[in-house]
């Protein structure tokens, strides 16, 4: 049956799993809506609209540290220049803050972004146990 066939290669779907989940949340029910986040990183923990999706479900929740690791991912997977400043502010919501200075630290290295400086400083500032003045990376 057709009909089978098509569930049946929906349960192996990701991107379903990604839209069962905001359905679950938009329904009011965190517990499944979780559940199905969770499934859908298990299909495609490298499929970069996955991961990007993932994020935007995890800070819709207000999840900052999974959303920070999933956008986190996603920059890597990706050339969207706007992830790593996303991922960094998440971590920073999560209460992350040298997680986030790592990113940046990182990123300004690897790209030369001086774009970057403020959020850097902002992450540097708001972390405890980091070098007193962060190194100029510009």
């Amino acid at each position: 049956m057709k009909s089978t066939r098509l569930l049946s290669e929906s349960a192996r779907n990701a991107r379903v799993w990604l839209a069962l989940a905001r359905a679950y949340q938009a329904l009011d029910q965190p517990a499944q809506a979780k559940d199905a986040a969770s499934r859908a990183a298990e299909l495609a923990p490298d499929d970069p609209t996955v991961l990007h999706g993932l994020a935007v479900f995890y800070a819709e929740v207000q999840s900052w540290a999974l959303a920070g690791e999933f956008e986190r991912r996603y920059a890597k997977a990706s050339l969207d220049q706007d992830a790593v400043p996303r991922s960094a502010r998440y971590f920073l919501l999560a209460g992350q803050a040298r997680a986030a200075f790592r990113l940046l630290q990182k990123a300004i290295k690897r790209t030369g972004r001086t774009d970057l400086d403020a959020l850097l400083e902002e992450a540097h500032s708001s972390s405890k146990g980091t070098p007193a003045h962060p190194p100029r990376l510009a």
